[in-house]
Order: C-alpha cells, then sequence, then structure tokens
C-alpha cells in the first residue's frame, strides 16, 4: 500500500469549507492537478493520501488527515481521486497536525516543487507521517507502526 501527499491551498479550498465538507467516513473526490509529482507510480485502491494544507496564505497550516484511496479515474483530461477520510481526520481538521517535523516533512516530499499538488510518499516519510499524526493526537506511538 503506497501513500500520498495531497497538498491544499487555502486559496483554492479554505479550512473553513475544508472542514464542513470533508467528513470521516464520507466519500470526497478530488482532482489531482495539471502535474503531479508521481514518480513514475499512479495511485491505487487501497492507497492513502495524507491531506496537508501549505503555510502560504494559510493561518492553520499541517496536516488535516488521513483517506484510503476508492477509485482512481480520468475526467475532462484531469486524473482525479475518490477517497474516504480515515479517523483522526475529523480531529485533525479541527487541531492540524503542525510543527517542526511537519515542515521537514513537507520539505522532503515537495523537494523545491511548493507549488504542486500531489506527490508520492516513501515508506520512510509514510512511517513519519504516521507516527506523528498518532503522537499528535493521542499523544503515544502504537507499537505496529
Amino acid at each position: 500500500m503506497a501513500m500520498w501527499f495531497y497538498q491544499l491551498s487555502e486559496e483554492i479550498w479554505p479550512t473553513t469549507d475544508y472542514r464542513f465538507e470533508v467528513w470521516e467516513g464520507e466519500k470526497s473526490e478530488w482532482g489531482l492537478g495539471p502535474s503531479p509529482r508521481l514518480n513514475g507510480l499512479l495511485p491505487q485502491p487501497g492507497d492513502t493520501v495524507a491531506l496537508f494544507y501549505a503555510k502560504t496564505g494559510c493561518d492553520e497550516p499541517g496536516f488535516y488527515g488521513i483517506a484510503v484511496i476508492i477509485r482512481v479515474y480520468e475526467q475532462e483530461g484531469e486524473q482525479r481521486i475518490y477517497f474516504r477520510p480515515c479517523a483522526p481526520s475529523d480531529r485533525l481538521k479541527i487541531w492540524p497536525w503542525w510543527d517542526g517535523e511537519v515542515i521537514a516533512i513537507a520539505d522532503e516530499i515537495r523537494q523545491r516543487a511548493n507549488r504542486g499538488r500531489f506527490w508520492s510518499v516513501s515508506k520512510d516519510v509514510q512511517t513519519r507521517i504516521e507516527k506523528g499524526i498518532h503522537r499528535w493526537v493521542g499523544g503515544a506511538v502504537p507499537k505496529s507502526i
């Protein structure tokens, strides 16, 4: 199972709209943008996606959730994903994970291409995201991660 990093923009989709529209267990659908950073990979059903708001123009940046990809398809020339947010996404959208580790993770994933929208994530970075989210929302990291 692969993980993907989806960078959201306050300018295009405000955090207030995200908080109202995206709920754990309910399906959502978004475009991947004109030039996703896929490293030769394609997202697949069952993969996860970390939902992230960049700091630029955003008063509350950080990780807002984790979702499972249900379907990937093309519509009007744009690749799109259909996904279902999972716990603890509802908690993260109220209290986004934002600290020095998040900045380091985002910078490592984006590699000077800050204006992109969608990137593949290495297994090492995936583990850092999963552990960081558990630490942020629960104060502990499960031994299985």
